[in-house]
């Protein structure tokens, strides 16, 4: 098992996979928010920068490493997150791994929470995050994590079958967790190579193999939203990918869980109200007979 000193059969205690583009100024405040350790292994996984920024982005990480930082620069051809985050994985080696975005950055004492679960058994740990939205040049307020934070405090509030099934599926997003590497590398778990919902089949697979999970009252992560934040986009091609992933998370649920009724979980209301808001109606009732034909519940 990896110490905090680096010790054991692992290289390092964390590693922290960072999928990058066009984000040099916000990266390097994530990087800074990580301690100096010599126990954490941080890859950035540039996908397709524009020339100019990518060089930029060469001299901050040449930097970070002139300062005590174990920093990678990797670089990814793929286009989308997922594969960048992939491209971390196929390289990271430590017995952690922490997965964040370089929009985002992490709370000033995430790692002192972290390393409470350093010699534990479990395989997956799951925080609560705050969240910031730009208006302007100013950062304000903004609500991205609390469908998250919701699903850690249910939990907490009543810890039964329900709300951990909850939590596992849908608590979706890569970061906010922290993962037992092992997991991953054990059962070949990688994201999916599309624009949006790269990572849905990822968490989906993550916590169904994950035997012992935790939550954890503790904010470690700061999500930002942008007003080019992918999440918000909704052309038809992004809503068709997002419906598909959907569908494709509730058969595998079905297939993995008979004893739980996943329809009572996982209804389509949401996905399809962002179907007809953003798509149109004819997209809209498209997508419903899709819906239908796998027998999800709407309602």
């Amino acid at each position: 098992m990896g110490k905090i000193d680096g010790v054991g059969e692992f290289m390092y205690t964390y590693s922290v996979i960072i999928p990058h583009k066009n984000s040099c100024d916000k990266v390097i405040r994530l990087v800074n928010s990580i301690p100096r350790r010599k126990d954490i292994e941080i890859f950035i996984v540039d996908d397709n920068s524009e020339q100019e920024i990518f060089a930029k982005l060469k001299t901050a990480v040449s930097d970070f490493n002139l300062d005590m930082r174990n920093v990678t620069l990797l670089k990814s051809n793929s286009k989308y997150a997922g594969e960048a985050r992939n491209e971390g994985l196929r390289y990271s080696n430590s017995e952690w791994t922490i997965f964040a975005d370089a929009d985002d950055y992490f709370l000033c004492d995430a790692f002192k929470y972290f390393d409470k679960y350093i010699e534990s058994n479990f395989d997956v740990v799951f925080f609560k995050v705050k969240s910031t939205k730009y208006s302007g040049d100013t950062e304000v307020p903004g609500n991205r994590g609390e469908v998250f934070n919701n699903l850690v405090a249910d939990v907490l509030k009543q810890n039964n079958a329900e709300t951990q099934y909850r939590l596992r599926y849908k608590y979706l997003v890569p970061w906010g967790k922290l993962i037992k590497s092992s997991l991953i590398k054990k059962n070949k778990i990688f994201f999916d190579g599309s624009k949006v919902a790269n990572d849905v089949m990822f968490s989906t697979k993550l916590s169904s193999h994950a035997k012992t999970i935790k939550v954890d009252d503790a904010y470690v992560y700061c999500v930002t939203e942008g007003m080019d934040n992918l999440s918000k986009l909704r052309s038809i091609q992004d809503l068709e990918i997002r419906n598909d992933k959907f569908i494709e998370q509730f058969e595998y649920i079905k297939k993995i869980d008979s004893n739980q009724s996943v329809e009572s979980i996982m209804k389509a209301k949401g996905m399809l109200g962002s179907s007809l808001k953003h798509g149109g109606i004819l997209f809209f009732l498209r997508e419903i007979k899709k819906f239908r034909k796998k027998n999800i519940r709407i309602f």
